[in-house]
This record gives structure tokens, sequence and C-alpha cells, in this order.
């Protein structure tokens, strides 16, 4: 899938994921951003999912809550769960990188939850 398509796809990298982390992925996701760089990284996860919900943002995390948040209250917004325990920031990198069009076309369709293993 060319860069183009990608532009409108606004991520929300929550808490758990790294700051860093997040400005690297903007390459392939331009507008997204981290809780911290929006000032919001205090919030707890409902206010979190209210403010992506009302900025149109696909939360991005390794937190469990969200996907509660996601199967009680149903999107959107939207919610891309990767599994993966401690590891490091490149190793969450690498595993957008690998599912970057599958997250592109998640992000087009009607499902509210994309659950991502890190292991390619």
């Amino acid at each position: 899938m060319p860069l183009s398509q990608f532009l409108l796809v606004k991520l929300l990298f929550d808490n758990n994921l790294s700051v860093k982390t997040a400005k690297s992925a903007s390459k392939y996701f331009p507008g997204s951003k981290h809780v911290f760089e929006l000032q919001i990284d205090h919030y707890s996860d409902s206010l979190i999912w209210n403010y992506a919900k009302e900025n149109g943002y696909c939360i991005i995390t390794k937190d469990k809550g969200f996907y509660h948040l996601s199967t009680t209250k149903g999107g959107p917004p939207k919610v891309i769960w990767i599994l993966a325990g401690n590891c490091s920031n490149r190793k969450i990198l690498q595993t957008i990188e690998f599912h970057k069009d599958e997250i592109a076309i998640f992000l087009k369709e009607g499902k509210d939850m994309l659950i991502l293993n890190n292991d390619q």
C-alpha cells in the first residue's frame, strides 16, 4: 500500500509505549501522537478513551485496560492492542512496521479492535 494511503490515520500511543516509538511510527502514520506530547499522560484510561474518541485517534497500547474498554463500550475509538511483554522499543516499532498494511486496513474497516502479536 502506498504511503499516501496512511496520511489520514492518526494513532494515539499510550503511556506503556515510548514517545520515541511514536515519533518513529509517524513516518507510516503521520499525525500520530503520544499521550505525553498531548499532555494527557496523567489521564486515566477512561479519559484517554474519551480524548481519542473526540479527536479521531485510534489508541495503540500494550495495556489490557483498553481491551476491556473496547469490549464493553465498543468503538470509536478503535484500539490496537500489541501483545508484548517486556521488550525493546525497537521490537515494538518492528511490530508496527511489519503490520503497517494490516493496521491501515483495520482503520478503514468496521472493526473496533486489532490484536497484534509481536512475534513475527
